[in-house]
């Protein structure tokens, strides 16, 4: 499988093995080629170059493989078992390695880097399948240093829809964040639910989940930005640059997951504890539409970021970000435990949905979702500082 093994190197920052070997093209897309089946055209996962100069740039690379012109390497990731993980940093000769890849689930590996130059490979295959090309592998234990080392990998080139970008790593990212979250907390285990648009329409209970919401709460967090477009959120640098520097951080990971997971546990909470109407004419009359809608999840998931890590241009210290997360953890948990307490002729002053479906129904008619996502990110940012716990009312007044 593998002509050349060129070097085994350890990137310190982002905690991955990166090997650089050549192959030829037919074993490459051999590798490539369960990921591909699986996640549809392969050039989709970053768009097609449009541009007039792009489609010439992309002919004029294809023309030039024919003539067996080499190209800069293409860049494969690989989430693996942290056992694993310390072995490959042993692998110094092209069996090692040739005996790891037959083994590996191929539905796992990523390409994090090489999308335009792997269409050449694929367009071309028939009469290139003999040539030898470059190949880096970057393999890692957890899933956040993969997609960090793709944003840097990205960053300056033509831009690409960052939900897309993440969505290469898509399937491992999903598994890390459900088992951190049982590992953190096991009595989400069964409760929590993720799915996929094919599985499932609109939730029908608490802490359900859909995958596609999950990947945009990860990047409202990382970003700290409650308005974002997916659709073009990698033409600005600013914003890809926020991405990298907020996954630099070095619990970035794990501070998603126990804000997701207080998320997950209030939306349970307030679910169960309120399941009567309170007035079936409103837009949010039982405990868990609250969560229903994804501007209220953004905005509890983004103003726990900012509280955490500050408002976008602005840094906190490693110390301040853990004071945070804890004392997050800590008023959720209180606040849990306040509405697990609350007697029924109680509850419709403590919820004060008659005032929240009030504002929303007075909301501006134009762009309602990102007045919906504001209004959100104003009232968590009040609910998750605010010590004094008599009732939502100041939440929902808060914008």
């Amino acid at each position: 499988m593998i002509v050349k093994f060129l070097d085994n190197l350890l990137d310190k920052k982002s905690k991955c093995h990166s090997i650089l070997v050549t192959l030829k093209v037919s074993e490459y897309l051999n590798l490539i080629k369960k990921s591909y089946e699986n996640q549809g055209q392969l050039d989709g996962q970053r768009d097609k170059l449009k541009t007039t100069s792009g489609t010439r740039i992309r002919s004029r690379m294809t023309e030039d493989f024919k003539q067996n012109a080499i190209l800069p390497p293409v860049v494969l990731g690989l989430v693996v078992e942290e056992e694993i993980y310390e072995e490959i940093g042993k692998f110094s000769t092209k069996e090692e390695l040739a005996e790891f890849l037959k083994s590996c689930d191929k539905n796992k590996i990523s390409i994090i880097d090489g999308m335009q130059r792997t269409t050449v490979y694929l367009d071309t295959a028939e009469t290139t399948n003999e040539y030898i090309i470059r190949c880096e592998f970057w393999i890692t234990a957890k899933t956040e240093s993969l997609t960090y080392r793709m944003l840097v990998l990205n960053t300056g080139q033509v831009p690409w829809n960052l939900r897309r970008q993440v969505e290469v790593v898509y399937a491992p990212l999903l598994e890390e964040i459900e088992n951190r979250v049982y590992e953190f907390y096991p009595e989400l285990k069964g409760p929590l639910n993720l799915y996929s648009i094919d599985e499932k329409g609109a939730r029908t209970k608490p802490a359900d989940f859909h995958k596609n919401h999950i990947v945009e709460l990860y990047l409202s967090f990382g970003l700290r930005k409650e308005k974002i477009d997916t659709g073009n959120i990698l033409a600005e640098d600013f914003s890809r640059l926020d991405m990298i520097e907020a996954m630099s951080q070095k619990e970035f990971f794990n501070d998603f997951i126990h804000i997701f997971s207080m998320l997950c546990k209030l939306d349970i909470a307030i679910s169960e504890n309120l399941k009567n109407p309170l007035n079936e004419y409103d837009k949010i009359v039982v405990g868990r539409h609250l969560f229903d809608s994804m501007p209220a999840k953004v905005g509890f998931v983004v103003s726990a970021s900012q509280i955490i890590y500050g408002r976008l241009g602005t840094k906190r210290a490693f110390e301040d970000q853990e004071k945070s997360i804890k004392s997050i953890i800590l008023r959720v948990n209180s606040l849990i435990e306040k509405i697990e307490s609350i007697e029924e002729p109680n509850k419709e002053a403590f919820y004060s949905f008659s005032i929240l479906n009030e504002q929303i129904k007075h909301a501006p008619t134009n762009r309602i979702g990102d007045w919906q996502r504001t209004f959100y990110l104003e009232s968590f940012r009040l609910l998750l500082t605010d010590t004094f716990i008599e009732s939502l009312e100041p939440s929902w007044r808060a914008y």
